[in-house]
């Protein structure tokens, strides 16, 4: 019989239950980061190569933010760029 405390219940985060478990700690950083409860905060298949081969989550989501900052300063600079040739 399963242990009704252990059962998964809808909207659970899972990543708080992986504390528990045993394994490397990159194993257990890749399950954490895989069940983020929204979709856009997981990692796609290469940050979990990464994970599993010791980047940390943390790395990884800082390198997300600095990506992000990269493309809206070029799309700001690109937009400055068209308003200065149709003047």
């Amino acid at each position: 019989m399963r242990d009704a405390a252990k059962e998964p219940v809808d909207g659970q985060r899972l990543d708080l239950l992986v504390r528990g478990l045993t394994g490397t700690p990159e194993i257990r950083e890749t399950i954490a980061a895989c069940c983020q409860p929204n979709p856009g905060d997981r990692p796609n298949m290469r940050e979990v190569l990464r994970l599993l081969a010791g980047t940390t989550w943390a790395e990884l989501q800082a390198e997300r933010k600095q990506r992000r900052a990269t493309v809206l300063c070029a799309a700001g600079v690109f937009a400055l760029i068209l308003l200065a040739v149709a003047e």
